[in-house]
């Protein structure tokens, strides 16, 4: 029996996207108004995101939320594009699946997903 992601399983997801995509803007901050050895080696006239499965979710809220003006380009592999605000997005996106990925991520979307099926699979 499928298990489906329900309306609270998204919430939480949505609230730990937003707590991530904070953290983000958090760094880019920090990187473009403090002053030290390190910081003073990066480039903020380009700055680029990218992540991975979250991380990639995370990257491209962050990138949305700051603008093209402040980041040049984001990329995200296999990431959670659920809340990926596309349509709103004016940096440009690189968004690559693996093939192993796909029919995971459609099962997941489509409310079609049993989560202990997939467990299985990948333990054994």
């Amino acid at each position: 029996m499928g298990e489906d992601l329900d309306n609270a399983d998204l919430d939480r997801w949505g609230e730990k996207m937003e707590i991530r995509k904070k953290d983000l803007i958090s760094v880019y901050e920090d990187i473009t108004t403090e002053s030290n050895e390190l910081f003073d080696m990066i480039d903020t006239d380009n700055v680029y995101m990218a992540g991975h499965s979250a991380g990639g979710c995370s990257a491209v809220l962050a990138a949305a939320e700051l603008g093209k003006d402040k980041v040049k380009a984001v990329a995200s592999f296999d990431g959670a594009n659920i809340f990926h605000p596309t349509d709103d997005l004016d940096v440009p996106l690189l968004s690559m699946s693996t093939k192993d990925f796909a029919p995971f991520y459609n099962k997941m979307v489509n409310n079609t997903l049993d989560l202990e099926n997939e467990r299985d699979k990948m333990h054994s």
